[in-house]
């Protein structure tokens, strides 16, 4: 019976050591969450936006090209600003800078902005032709720092979410 017992003790070691080599467990899948919405409630689709980055916030270009309501440039940013309007510059490959004036979008495009804040804002461009390959540069103050934002290589139709 000791013989026994201790062939079986000698054994036991033996038993461990291999059930450690089974691979691990897969880890517990975590659950996804949605993404959280950025404040634009006008159901903007950003795989027709071009991005750029302020800081470690994002801004949004796209182009609405519109026989009837004329074309315009739309400017959206991650965090709603307390600006009225935000200066820019177009620049087209032949040189020719026009001087371009993004003012706040209606309301009810931009609800989630606080009182006083806007994340939305409209560019009027009737110059601008859809296959235009612009530059559009603009300083944007956020919390007192000033970014230079820069969308370059910026083609109207490539970057459109209206079209008529």
């Amino acid at each position: 019976m000791r013989r026994t017992l201790l062939s079986f003790a000698f054994l036991l070691p033996v038993v461990f050591v291999g059930c450690s080599d089974a691979p691990p467990a897969p880890p517990a899948p975590t659950p996804t969450q949605p993404k959280e919405d950025d404040g634009d409630e006008s159901g903007h689709d950003r795989a027709n936006m071009m991005t750029i980055h302020l800081g470690k916030r994002h801004a949004w270009l796209t182009a609405r090209l519109s026989a009837k309501d004329g074309n315009a440039l739309e400017l959206f940013l991650e965090k709603a600003l307390p600006h009225t309007t935000i200066k820019a510059k177009a620049r087209r490959t032949d040189g020719k800078e026009i001087d371009v004036v993004f003012e706040q979008a209606p309301i009810a495009e931009r609800a989630k902005d606080g009182p006083g804040l806007c994340s939305h804002y409209v560019a009027k461009a009737p110059w601008m032709m859809p296959a235009d390959d612009l530059t559009i540069l603009a300083d944007i103050d956020v919390a007192g720092k000033v970014y230079k934002a820069k969308w370059d290589e910026f083609i109207p139709k490539d970057y459109t979410h209206k079209k008529d």
